[in-house]
């Protein structure tokens, strides 16, 4: 419920909009590494073994594509690294061209916009273009929280200003 509402629906959404305007490349990290922000999230709780081994499911949590890109704790299995070779091919095509799979000659999964047909990149160490993410749940925050909202903006020049502020750091005129 946490990671929906502070994270994955707003996500979604700034993707929505955004791509009307930009072309947007979302993603979510599925791979669960060696290395992982879980005990930063747990720590002062007194977990059991088992309790602990329960909240590792939830791998990977918020943050874990950072170890992916940065080697914060200096030592990573052989797919953790291959994981991380997969990720850091990606931002840095995306830092270059503009587009996280620019050239077929790469050997990577083609990574399409968002677009209205809600694509994202699934990052596990086999990389799959798919669309709708968590499709159910996002359309209970749709109807929940994001619906009313659209509505009291009502007019899309403002919608449009919204965004590229967002986007661009500008402030709203």
């Amino acid at each position: 419920m946490l990671t929906d509402s502070w994270f994955l629906s707003p996500d979604q959404k700034l993707s929505e909009l955004g791509s009307k305007f930009t072309q947007v490349y979302n993603y979510q990290l599925t791979y669960a590494a060696t290395n992982t922000f879980l005990s930063f999230y747990s720590a002062g709780r007194n977990l059991t073994q088992e309790q602990f081994k329960q909240l590792s499911s939830l791998k990977p949590v918020h943050a874990d594509d950072v170890l992916h890109l940065f080697n914060v704790f200096g030592v990573r299995s052989e797919e953790d690294e291959k994981m991380s070779s997969i990720m850091v091919k990606y931002w840095t095509n995306f830092a270059k061209y503009g587009h996280p799979s620019p050239f077929l000659r790469q050997n990577i999964t083609t990574w399409k916009h968002y677009s209205g047909d809600k694509r994202y990149m699934e990052l596990s160490l086999k990389p799959t273009l798919k669309q709708n993410i968590e499709e159910e749940r996002m359309t209970f925050w749709q109807k929940m929280v994001w619906n009313e909202r659209e509505s009291k903006l009502g007019d899309s020049s403002l919608m449009r200003r919204i965004i590229d502020a967002v986007l661009h750091g500008l402030r709203i005129k």
